[in-house]
């Protein structure tokens, strides 16, 4: 039987295995920012039917509603910027 330090796929499993590890655990502590995104100055009048839920936000600052997408949100007058994801 070879040893560990001779043995290339051994090696290269350690490898993967610890930069999965490394990978996992450097993410786990991330901050989750949901930064608000402005919208465009020229607001489109037709948007497809995409699902990526974003929360529209006034001119106060202040929660309007959930939307299917970004387009949809700014395509509301109402709406200055948004965030990913639905409103809580």
């Amino acid at each position: 039987m070879q040893s560990f330090k001779h043995n290339p796929i051994l090696k290269l499993a350690s490898t993967l295995v610890t930069c999965a590890v490394l990978t996992a655990c450097s993410t786990m502590g991330a901050p989750k920012t949901n930064t608000l995104k402005a919208c465009p100055e020229q607001r489109s009048s037709a948007c497809t039917r995409e699902f990526k839920p974003v929360c529209g936000f006034g001119e106060t600052g202040k929660k309007i509603q959930s939307y299917g997408n970004a387009c949809n949100a700014c395509s509301d007058e109402k709406v200055l910027g948004y965030t990913a994801g639905q409103c809580k």
